[in-house]
């Protein structure tokens, strides 16, 4: 579970119900030891182990390079005799029990070649102590190769933070799409953009990154573990890898913000049966047609951004209010029409409701009409929540007509229509 909150709901849920199954289903639970899930599992008498001081780990931990070093060994065509069980017993030693360092080493050194990384790795115990050693080994490397070129070194950290802050699952396809603009992929074809991602950002990160070699699939850090080095700069020893946090969230809640008010359009998929549910086949066929995922995530995930990058130390940035205000005068129900059609209505009144507690603090939000607009946008979602759950023209043909003339919502639609009607008039 990504979120602790989920986690521990979860926990709560095996507690309710573990009566009602057979007695021969049992429940493992693995968890690291975060205080709210602590706190969960206290009020029950589990049945509970502590792997960190369990015994004969190590044993284990050499039977698992072992069965690494032989598959290693198969695809390089090496000697029965690589690695010297000398070796394999000091690799052992640095990974102090820890499986995850144990399955990086073996990715790092499967990347390359397997005399040399492993002899790298045994050199520098110093640098590659527990799992924040071998990460920042990596990662430094990857780094040093990225930065021999400018538009490299910042794909390279903007992935990297993209990966880190992302509240959904996130592709390479995603990742085109939010970074279609950036100078790396300049005078290339929009075919070529996954390749170079693959080839320019994430291929020296393969130990710490899953690609998957589909670009729908989700990309992601191996390891929880992996996301708390990367956002503790003083873990990461000051290196230029480490992600800050609100930085990385504003400057994607900018992109989704301008990405949406780009390519959102009134009846985006062309639809004219008002009969037909958002969960009917043809409907989500035209949705795979004419919402790409990156478009999605955006609509999905702004506010997210939005609200983790207005620190209190660091936000003042003028230009994501303008693409905030610019946003919602435009495309606000171009916005819940794509909420709607991907199953996300529930979820775009609980963005409502968050963008209107975030924006109560003048600070965030200093634009009296914004705050407005979206208060409107709230009771409008709450007020005609079925028709738009069950179809995303029930928007314009169900909810439009009888929403009060008197709301700041209303009026901007019929200006924004009318802006539009002049537009098509005079070309």
């Amino acid at each position: 579970c990504e979120d602790v909150k989920y986690a521990v709901e979860f926990v709560k849920l095996i507690d309710r119900y573990a009566s009602s199954f057979p007695a021969n289903i049992k429940f493992l639970l693995t968890t690291r030891p975060e205080a709210p899930l602590l706190r969960a599992l206290e009020p029950r008498e589990w049945h509970a182990e502590d792997l960190d001081s369990a015994n004969n780990v190590d044993d284990d931990v050499a039977h698992f390079f072992q069965h690494g070093f032989s598959k290693i060994r198969s695809e390089y065509d090496l000697g029965e005799n690589w690695p010297h069980p000398d070796s394999v017993q000091t690799l052992v030693r640095m990974s102090q029990g820890l499986f995850q360092w144990a399955h990086t080493a073996i990715e790092y050194i499967s990347e390359g070649s397997p005399q040399v990384r492993i002899q790298e790795l045994l050199r520098s115990p110093s640098i590659c102590d527990g799992l924040d050693g071998i990460y920042r080994e990596i990662l430094s490397e990857a780094f040093k190769k990225a930065k021999k070129s400018p538009p490299r070194e910042d794909i390279f950290l903007q992935v990297l933070g993209t990966l880190v802050v992302a509240p959904y699952s996130i592709s390479l396809e995603v990742l085109a799409f939010i970074l279609a603009d950036h100078p790396i992929f300049l005078d290339q074809p929009r075919t070529e953009f996954v390749r170079l991602l693959r080839s320019e950002a994430l291929n020296d990160l393969r130990s710490l990154v899953h690609v998957p070699d589909s670009s729908t699939d989700p990309v992601h850090l191996m390891h929880t573990s992996i996301r708390d080095l990367l956002v503790n700069s003083e873990r990461c020893g000051g290196a230029p890898y480490a992600v800050d946090l609100a930085s990385n969230h504003r400057s994607l809640a900018s992109k989704c913000l301008q990405l949406m008010e780009r390519d959102l359009k009134t009846n985006i998929c062309k639809l004219s049966d008002l009969s037909k549910a958002n969960s009917d086949p043809t409907v989500q066929e035209l949705v795979k047609l004419h919402v790409p995922q990156g478009l999605q995530y955006c609509c999905r995930s702004w506010a997210s951004h939005l609200i983790a990058g207005s620190d209190e130390v660091a936000f003042g940035c003028q230009g994501v209010m303008s693409d905030v205000k610019v946003f919602s005068e435009k495309r606000l129900l171009d916005w819940l029409e794509v909420m709607s059609l991907i199953g996300e209505t529930h979820q775009s009144l609980a963005i409502a409701k968050q963008f209107n507690l975030w924006a109560q603090k003048p600070t965030n939000m200093p634009d009296p009409m914004v705050t407005t607009l979206w208060d409107d946008v709230q009771r409008f979602i709450n007020a005609f929540y079925e028709p738009i759950n069950f179809g995303a023209l029930h928007i314009y043909a169900s909810a439009l007509p009888v929403c009060p003339l008197n709301t700041l919502l209303s009026q901007l639609r019929m200006a924004v229509k009318s802006m539009e009607q002049a537009h098509q008039y005079s070309s």
